[in-house]
């Protein structure tokens, strides 16, 4: 049976697995993110597990460039510059080495394994020390042109805000709505409430360590100022969920993350109450991610494997019109997604190319895009 080993390179924690062809987990180990020499440890941590595996999916924090497989400058990790994942472990292990964004990993883990599974649209989000997402659509992930279609956290959700994300920019849905994130809003609502007493107030001015666990534990333990740090990020995660909705239209939301995951007897109920409000008609339902915070390494995984594999394409030359797909030794269109034929009307592409076709209304026969005329 074949093993690959699966990493998930985040910005708190390492995880590294060997996962086997029916999705069991042999061995699983973590340890804390480095703030300098990420792939040396990485590397480290895995160098007896790649003796024993015949490829490497790796889920990362982005953004990244899959073509060169690189990562480009992550503001959540510490280690500045480009950091090139496919040639280091490729070189270290001599192995066959995959790359992709850790939240389309995670979308992927739980499309095949876990609480997507069988649908052709859904969305997965996670909120831990940033906020990203992945997104399966019409049966496929997608990626964008350099594997960075998803950065969903960089979304801007209050363009008059003074909350500056960790890529510098200002009002986006991360500087709220994440680990790194949340003691900024909190900080925010101290200023704004002066005068309420608050535990939390307490331990900002004495220490100045303020974490996303701190303040959910105050919350539970009904400080005023947490609870409503609280109830504030719910409000604003709802929001943002909505919009994703809007982007994607899924048929099913799986959140996940450790700040979702391990603060769901706070969050389920005020996201679920405020989120019809900023919806489109009715929201989608939303569901925990069933791995837990293990999604990313077991799309990491599929990914390695070839249950699913990202499609790099090098740029076209635009004077020139892309290639049409063809049919296949039948006669008929040829296959889209996880095996199903393209037989609905709108865009069809080929091995991740952009779309150059439609489908006949009778769903027999591709026709190139640019004879149909105006539409």
């Amino acid at each position: 049976m074949r093993r690959v080993l699966a990493i998930d390179i985040g910005a708190t924690n390492l995880r590294a697995a060997l996962v086997g062809e029916d999705g069991e987990i042999a061995e699983l180990r973590r340890t804390r993110t480095p703030e300098r020499g990420i792939l040396s440890v990485v590397g480290d941590l895995v160098e007896d597990l790649a003796r024993r595996a015949d490829a490497i999916g790796v889920a990362s924090v982005g953004p990244l460039d899959i073509r060169r497989g690189v990562l480009l400058n992550p503001p959540n990790l510490r280690e500045p510059g480009e950091i090139d994942v496919v040639g280091s472990l490729g070189g270290r292990f001599g192995l066959e080495v995959v790359l992709l964004n850790d939240a389309v990993a995670g979308a992927v883990g739980e499309w095949l394994h876990g609480a997507g599974r069988g649908l052709d649209n859904m969305v997965y989000l996670t909120f831990s020390t940033g906020l990203g997402a992945g997104a399966i659509v019409d049966g496929r992930p997608l990626l964008g042109a350099r594997g960075n279609a998803h950065e969903v956290g960089h979304f801007v959700v209050d363009y008059r805000s003074e909350l500056r994300c960790g890529c510098g920019g200002l009002g986006h849905w991360e500087a709220y709505c994440s680990g790194a994130g949340l003691p900024k809003l909190a900080r925010r609502l101290l200023r704004e409430r002066g005068e309420v007493a608050s535990r939390l107030r307490e331990i900002d001015r004495s220490s100045g360590s303020m974490d996303a666990a701190t303040i959910f534990k105050l919350a539970r333990e009904g400080d005023p100022i947490a609870s409503d740090v609280v109830r504030e990020f719910s409000r604003i995660a709802a929001a943002g969920i909505a919009s994703v909705a809007s982007a994607y239209d899924p048929e099913l939301i799986v959140l996940g993350g450790s700040v979702y995951l391990n603060n769901r007897d706070l969050l389920d109920g005020e996201i679920a109450a405020n989120l019809p409000e900023y919806s489109l008609g009715d929201p989608p339902p939303l569901a925990p991610a069933a791995l837990g915070d293990l999604s990313p390494l077991m799309g990491a995984a599929a990914a390695a494997l070839g249950e699913w594999r990202p499609q790099v394409r090098h740029k076209r030359d635009r004077r020139a019109p892309p290639r049409p797909p063809g049919d296949d030794k039948n006669g008929k269109p040829r296959p889209s997604g996880r095996g199903r034929p393209a037989r609905w009307a709108g865009c069809w592409s080929d091995k991740g190319d952009h779309p150059t076709t439609a489908i006949t209304s009778d769903g027999t026969r591709p026709i190139p895009l640019w004879n149909l005329g105006p539409l």
